[in-house]
């Protein structure tokens, strides 16, 4: 029975680190469940989360990984990516602590699933120590709600540019302090950066997305399945991408590569066509096998979204849950 999750390979549970807890189910083809990071404890020593769960089934034995057939679900904090409707995420877009705590509280008031924090448009984010501390804040404020620490780069249509140590930098730290439950990590940041960021958010037990972003065109189909398979070879836990489309061709080519990728069972991906043209993608890309959409509270962080509000009343329409 092969073991993927956070890096670990073929290892029986016996030799896996004191830190993970793991069990495994014998069965047709069996499966093995591994638990672990934000292990916090309270004053009585009582472990009181777990917030980050991989679960992948096997049915080859160990070291036939070419022939198995795996089928990966990202579970984070009871959030299971990969599995049923698409998740909803709004991201949240304050400039100081006050917008921040604002959105966090409007936040909670949505049926959502997922926070995303869009750290370039804090106007201190340039400062590691002040993001810090309003990362932590928001972990207190969202509660149990997963949340994704992203740094959206200029070049791919976020609102600032830092350098690459800066910006490396910054996602590390965000991961070590416990309070990110998923880092986006952009594709094009560079091969052994991505490759070695990956590894170490598994070691630290947090998920990774390794994300792609043209806001000026839909690249060929064949491209785009490159992408999504590039960032999953480097790691990523879910692979990222998101174009701009100028037709609905081009929306058509998103969601073909969005079926191909996910048709080979590899895990759950993440894909969208923006702007009003490509909007039909945010909520029937589940059907091709987008695993995440998201939703729009008062600010949208790219164009096309929809309202977060009546997000869940279409996708229970479509996918009947």
């Amino acid at each position: 029975m092969g073991l993927r999750s956070f890096g670990f390979q073929d290892q029986p549970v016996s030799v896996l680190p004191k830190h993970l807890t793991a069990f495994s189910l014998t069965g047709r083809g069996g499966f093995v469940c591994v638990q672990k990071s934000g292990i916090e404890y309270n004053s009585h020593w009582q472990l009181t989360r777990i917030c980050v769960t991989v679960i992948e089934r096997t049915t080859g034995r160990p070291g036939e990984r070419g022939r198995s057939s795996m089928d990966r679900i990202v579970e984070v904090r009871g959030v299971r990516l990969g599995e049923g409707p698409p998740k909803i995420c709004v991201s949240m877009t304050g400039k100081n602590r006050e917008e921040l705590q604002e959105e966090a509280k409007r936040l909670l008031a949505l049926d959502l699933d997922i926070v995303e924090w869009r750290v370039d448009f804090f106007e201190a984010c340039d400062s590691v120590e002040d993001v810090l501390d309003r990362l932590a804040e928001l972990r207190g404020l969202l509660g149990e709600l997963p949340l994704i620490f992203t740094f959206r780069s200029l070049r791919e249509g976020g609102q600032r540019e830092l350098p690459t140590e800066a910006y490396l930098r910054m996602n590390r730290e965000a991961a070590a302090s416990g309070h990110a439950d998923l880092i986006d990590i952009e594709l094009f940041t560079g091969d052994e950066a991505v490759r070695e960021m990956t590894r170490e958010l598994r070691t630290l037990g947090v998920c990774s997305i390794v994300s792609n972003h043209d806001f000026d065109k839909t690249p060929p189909r064949e491209e785009l399945v490159s992408r999504l398979r590039r960032a999953r070879e480097l790691g990523g836990d879910l692979p990222k991408i998101a174009v701009m489309p100028h037709n609905a061709g081009d929306v058509l080519a998103l969601l073909e590569a969005t079926h191909i990728v996910a048709s080979e069972g590899t895990g759950p991906i993440i894909t969208m066509s923006m702007d009003r043209i490509g909007a039909i993608s945010r909520v029937a890309g589940g059907t091709f096998g987008s695993a995440l959409t998201f939703g729009a509270a008062r600010q949208a962080s790219a164009p096309g979204q929809l309202a977060a509000a009546e997000l869940r009343g279409i996708l229970s329409a479509l996918y009947g849950e």
